[in-house]
C-alpha cells in the first residue's frame, strides 16, 4: 500500500523480489497542475501493467474489504499511502501489517517525519519499520537505521536519502519472512513519543523577526517543495536556498541588502544576524539564482520582505 514518493525505492525492490507475488493499492488519481489533468500517485504511475493495481477512495469500505480479502494476502507493507488504516483492514494479512517511516520511531510520528526533524532542528533521523496498530505510527518497533542531517540538507535531499535507506531494512525484513521467521519487534517508548503532524499552508510562511538559525530551518524544511515564502511589494517570493551571511546589520527585520560581491541577496533578522539567499523563486516565475533576480529586480534592494 503506498502512494507518494518515499516508498518508490522500497517498491521497486519489492518488484525485484524473487519470492515475492504482489499487488498494490494506492490512492486514487486526482486533478493536478494547472490544466488540473486526472494524474495517478508516484507509486500508481510506476506501476508494471501485469501487476494488480487497485485505487480505493476508502481502503476501509466494505467493497475495498472484500476485494482485498479475496486477494488471501500474507504480509501488508505500507508506506506513505495516505489513508488511515482500520482495523478490518489491519487484520488481512495472514502474517500481520508493516509500516515503513521516515523517523526513528517514537520521535516524529504522523504524516511530515522528514520536514518536522528539519524544522525541529533535530541533528539526527532515521528510517523505522514498524508492525501497525490503530495508534499513528505507534506499533512495536522491528527495525531502525539512523543517519545524520547535515547542516545544509533541505527536505527533498533528505526525503530521497531516507527513502533509499528503507530499501536494506525491507531486503533484511523480507528475507526473514521468506524464511519462516516473523522478526520480533519491541513496544515504542510511550515517554519520548513526538509528533510530526501534517504541514498547514501558513507554515511555509516565512518570518524575519526570528533568529536567523530559526529563519533557514524553515527554508530547508519546505525546499525545493512547496518553498519557504514572503511578501515582496505585495507579491509572493519563494526563498529556496539560503545560509547564514558572516556579516552583521542593524536594520529592520526583512531589509533586503546584497552582499559587497553583488551576488547575492541578503536579508536581516532577529538580533542583527543576517542570511543570504541564493535562490529564489518569484511569483509566476521561474526559480533563478539571487543574481538573476537583482539584475532584474535592482529596486528590491532596500525593500522589506514580510
Amino acid at each position: 500500500m503506498g502512494s507518494g514518493p518515499f516508498g518508490l525505492p522500497s517498491f521497486r525492490h519489492l518488484l525485484s523480489h524473487p519470492d515475492v507475488s504482489l499487488s498494490v493499492v494506492s490512492q486514487p488519481d486526482r486533478p493536478s497542475g494547472r490544466g488540473k489533468k486526472m494524474t495517478p500517485t508516484p507509486v500508481a504511475a510506476v506501476t508494471p501493467s501485469g501487476v494488480p493495481l487497485l485505487k480505493f477512495p476508502s481502503v476501509n469500505a466494505p467493497e475495498a474489504l472484500e476485494t482485498l480479502r479475496k486477494i488471501g494476502m500474507d504480509i501488508m507493507v505500507v508506506c506513505d499511502f495516505g489513508q488511515i488504516l482500520k482495523q478490518p483492514v489491519l487484520d488481512l494479512p495472514r502474517l500481520g501489517p508493516y509500516n515503513i517511516h521516515g523517523s526513528l520511531l517514537p520521535a516524529f510520528r504522523g504524516a511530515a517525519p522528514v520536514q518536522r526533524a528539519i524544522l525541529d532542528g533535530a541533528k539526527s533521523t532515521g528510517v523505522t519499520i514498524l508492525r501497525v496498530e490503530l495508534r499513528c505510527d505507534a506499533g512495536p518497533i522491528v527495525s531502525q537505521t539512523e543517519t545524520q542531517i547535515a547542516p545544509d540538507e533541505n527536505y527533498g535531499s533528505l526525503h530521497e536519502r531516507l527513502s533509499a535507506m528503507a530499501v536494506p531494512l525491507l531486503e533484511k525484513f523480507l528475507d526473514q519472512i521468506v524464511a519462516g521467521r516473523v522478526p520480533p519487534s519491541v513496544p515504542q517508548d510511550e515517554s519520548r513519543a513526538t509528533m510530526a503532524p501534517k504541514i498547514r499552508k501558513e507554515e511555509s510562511r516565512l518570518s524575519f523577526d526570528q533568529p536567523a538559525e530559526e529563519v533557514l530551518r524553515r527554508i530547508r524544511a519546505f525546499s525545493p517543495t512547496p518553498g519557504a515564502y514572503a511578501l515582496l511589494k505585495g507579491r509572493r517570493v519563494k526563498v529556496l536556498d539560503a545560509c547564514r551571511a558572516d556579516s552583521e546589520c542593524r536594520t529592520a527585520p526583512g531589509v533586503i541588502g546584497r552582499t559587497p560581491d553583488g551576488k547575492w541577496l541578503t536579508v536581516s533578522c532577529a538580533h542583527g544576524e543576517l542570511i543570504r539567499i541564493e535562490t529564489i523563486q518569484p511569483e509566476g516565475g521561474r526559480e533563478m539564482s539571487a543574481r538573476e533576480f537583482l539584475n532584474g529586480n535592482p529596486d528590491a534592494i532596500g525593500a522589506a520582505l514580510n
